[in-house]
């Protein structure tokens, strides 16, 4: 058995040693927050953190439509002559019967208000012949499992980042066994809450 003050001192250098594993995860996510604002011309400003280009390419979405059809719509529907409301194609919408572009205009913008207060969206398709009733949902490009532990989320940075700032040195100062593995977890686990004890002040 290890003399206890050593065994003290082991344990006192890894906690001090896992504050400063903390100080640098939440540095790298500090680094990377920020948005990107639509400037009035059109343009897109990003944040300017040194950071912020790997944490916008590792949370790329892009948005997909759930269609609403007419068995969702439980006759609640705005009354119009302009729409077979009855007629519904899956992937075309509801056809529009004029065929004065006026008119399907005039059409779209009463359809999509109503839509807009159920929580949805309206628009034209195929040459504004139909118009589709959908709910627009975003989804991410990558796996949560992928992008929050290298960028993401603060404490969960501690399952990725712990493999550079400790679980690579241990093996290679003391090699692989039980013991290494155990401790390895058990950094990672600490880490997150000793991560999550830093970052939750900036709240």
């Amino acid at each position: 058995m290890k003399d206890p003050g050593e065994l003290l001192l082991w344990i006192l250098a890894w906690l001090f040693y896992q504050l400063v594993q903390a100080l640098f995860i939440n540095g790298l996510f500090i680094s990377a927050k920020g948005r990107t604002d639509k400037m009035p011309d059109g343009t897109l400003a990003h944040s300017e953190m040194i950071l912020y280009p790997l944490y916008r390419f590792l949370n790329q979405t892009k948005i997909f439509k759930i269609h609403i059809g007419k068995d969702k719509l439980e006759g609640k529907v705005p009354e119009s002559i302009w729409i077979s409301w009855t007629n519904f194609v899956k992937g075309k919408g509801y056809p529009i019967c004029s065929e004065n572009e006026l008119t399907r205009c005039n059409v779209f913008d009463s359809i999509r208000a109503w839509a807009i207060g159920k929580g949805w969206e309206a628009d034209f398709e195929g040459h504004v012949q139909w118009i589709t009733i959908y709910k627009a949902e975003e989804d991410y490009r990558f796996s949560k499992y992928f992008r929050k532990p290298i960028i993401t989320c603060v404490i969960c940075m501690a399952s990725f980042w712990s493999i550079f700032t400790f679980i690579i040195p241990v093996i290679y100062i003391w090699g692989f066994s039980f013991q290494v593995a155990a401790l390895c977890l058990a950094n990672i686990v600490s880490l997150s809450y000793v991560n999550y004890l830093i970052f939750k002040p900036r709240k």
